[in-house]
C-alpha cells in the first residue's frame, strides 16, 4: 500500500467492525476512512453509540472475540522510522508479537475510565514500569526512574511517593494524569485519547487538555481525540471527523467545521450548543428523535428519520455517497451527490 503522503503515519480504509449477535448483525463501525498526520490532532465527535470508541479499539486491536473487522488499517512508521512495507493492523493477530510491539509503544491509549483500566491490586508504578520495560528500558531500576519522571511531567506532586501507591489512593484527576503518564512514557507516535476528561471537574479537565496539547507539541505526537464535546474539539483539534451511526458523515479541518458546516447532522450539533448570549430566550434547539440501534437497519441514510432536510424518495432509498465538495472537505449527504468528486 503506497503511503498517501510523507506526513501520514496511519490510514484507515473502509474499516468495518460488525458484531454477530443472536438478534442480528450489529454494525458498530460501517466503512470508516481517515488518515492520521504527524503532529496533528484528529478529533472524532458524535453522540454516544455512534462508533467512536470502537473505531479506535480496532486500531488498538482490543475488540471482543466476536467482533468481525474488515478493511485496512495501514501503519507507515514504527519506532520513528518509515517501514519498507506498511503493516496492516487489521490483519494482525490481536495477541501476536507484532501488535504487542505496536500497542503501548508506537500507539498508546488514554482510556475513558482509569479506575477500570488500572489493576486495583498493583501499584501505579508497577503498571507504568511494565510498559516502559516492554518498549523502552528493560532494566527495572532505570525503568522506575523513567516512571517517576513521567509522573512528574504530568504534574503529579511528590512522584517518588505516588509511584508506590495503588489506584484507589489517588483522586480521579490524579488517576487520569497517571493514565496519561503511562500512555506517554514510551513516547508513542500516536496517542489515542478516549474522552479523557469524562467525570473530571472543569479545573482538572482544563489541566488535562493543556497537558495533552503541550506534550503533543513537545514530542510531535499525533493525537486521536474522541469526545462528544464540540467545545473541546474547537480547542484541541486540527482536523475533525463527525461520526453518526458507524459512518463519518463529515470530515474537514476544524475551522471549516465551525464556520462552514455542510452536513445536516453537523449543523444540528452546532445549533444545540448552549451559549452565553444574554439575548437568547426560550428553549435551546435539539435534534429530534434518538440514534437508531445499529442492527437490521433499512437501506437509507442513517440520519434520514431525524433530518429536517431529508428528501423523500431519495434519502430513504439508499446510502448517500461521500463527496469531496472542496479540497479536504468530505460530506456524506445526498444534497451533494452531484457536486464535487466522490471519495471513499
Amino acid at each position: 500500500m503506497k503511503r498517501p503522503s510523507e506526513d501520514v503515519i496511519l490510514a484507515m480504509e473502509d474499516v468495518k467492525v460488525h458484531f454477530d449477535m443472536d438478534e442480528g448483525l450489529l454494525k458498530a463501525v460501517d466503512g470508516v476512512d481517515f488518515v492520521i498526520k504527524k503532529g496533528r490532532t484528529l478529533g472524532i465527535v458524535g453522540e454516544s453509540g455512534c462508533g467512536k470508541s470502537v473505531t479506535t479499539n480496532a486500531i488498538f486491536k482490543i475488540l471482543p472475540k466476536y467482533g468481525l473487522i474488515s478493511g485496512n488499517i495501514w501503519l507507515y512508521e514504527k519506532d520513528g522510522k518509515e517501514l519498507e512495507e506498511p503493516i496492516n493492523i487489521a490483519e494482525l493477530n490481536p495477541t501476536g508479537d507484532v501488535i504487542r510491539s505496536i500497542r503501548g509503544g508506537n500507539i498508546s491509549m488514554i482510556f475513558q475510565e482509569p479506575m477500570k483500566a488500572f489493576s486495583p491490586v498493583h501499584t501505579i508504578g508497577n503498571q507504568i514500569m511494565e510498559t516502559i520495560m516492554l518498549h523502552v528500558e528493560p532494566d527495572k531500576k532505570k525503568a522506575r526512574e523513567i516512571c517517576v519522571e513521567a509522573l512528574r511531567a504530568v504534574g503529579i506532586s511528590n512522584p517518588e511517593q505516588r509511584v508506590d501507591e495503588y489506584p484507589h489512593q489517588l483522586s480521579g484527576g490524579m488517576r487520569q494524569r497517571a493514565m496519561i503518564a503511562m500512555a506517554l512514557a514510551s513516547k508513542p507516535s500516536i496517542l489515542i485519547a478516549d474522552e479523557p476528561t469524562t467525570a473530571l471537574d472543569v479545573t482538572i479537565q482544563a489541566q488535562v487538555l493543556d497537558l495533552i496539547n503541550n506534550l503533543k507539541h513537545e514530542n510531535n505526537t499525533s493525537v486521536i481525540f474522541i469526545t462528544h464535546d464540540l467545545g473541546v474539539i474547537a480547542e484541541m483539534s486540527d482536523d475533525v471527523a463527525v461520526m453518526y451511526l458507524g459512518k463519518i458523515v463529515e470530515s474537514c479541518d476544524v475551522d471549516t467545521l465551525f464556520y462552514n458546516p455542510q452536513h445536516p447532522y453537523t449543523r444540528a450539533l452546532l445549533k444545540s450548543i448552549p451559549t452565553a448570549d444574554k439575548q437568547h430566550k426560550g428553549r435551546f434547539e435539539s435534534i429530534r428523535g434518538t440514534v437508531p440501534y445499529a442492527m437490521n437497519l433499512p437501506v437509507q441514510c442513517g440520519f434520514c428519520d431525524r433530518c429536517d432536510e431529508a428528501i423523500k424518495g431519495v434519502c430513504d432509498k439508499g446510502y448517500p455517497p461521500n463527496v469531496e465538495i472542496e479540497p479536504g472537505h468530505f460530506v456524506r449527504c445526498f444534497k451533494f451527490a452531484d457536486k464535487g468528486t466522490e471519495g471513499k
